[in-house]
C-alpha cells in the first residue's frame, strides 16, 4: 500500500520537542502528532469534517498502530513510526 506523506513538520515549544505529520492513502487520511508523553491520531474521516474532534490519544506509536483494524490506518502508523 502506498502512503504518500503530505505534511512533515517539527516545533519546539518550551524545550519539548513536537512533530506534526499529515499522511494518505487512496482511501484515509489522517494527522499524527508525536508528543513527548504520547502520539496523537486524528482519522480525517467524516466524524472529523463534523465534529472537528482532536481524535485519539495513545502512550506510543505501537499502542496506536494496535487500536486500528484498518490495514489503511495501520499502514498510515507503520509509515509515520518509520519517519
Amino acid at each position: 500500500m502506498t502512503v504518500q506523506i503530505v505534511r512533515d513538520e517539527k516545533k519546539t515549544i518550551e524545550g519539548q520537542e513536537y512533530r506534526y505529520l499529515e499522511l494518505a492513502t487512496e482511501k484515509v487520511s489522517a494527522f499524527v502528532t508525536f508528543m513527548p508523553w504520547g502520539v496523537q491520531v486524528c482519522c480525517k474521516n467524516s466524524s472529523h469534517k463534523v465534529w472537528r474532534g482532536a481524535g485519539r490519544l495513545f502512550n506510543s506509536i505501537q499502542d496506536a498502530i494496535e487500536g486500528y483494524k484498518s490495514a489503511d490506518m495501520r499502514s498510515i502508523l507503520t509509515t509515520a513510526a518509520n519517519l
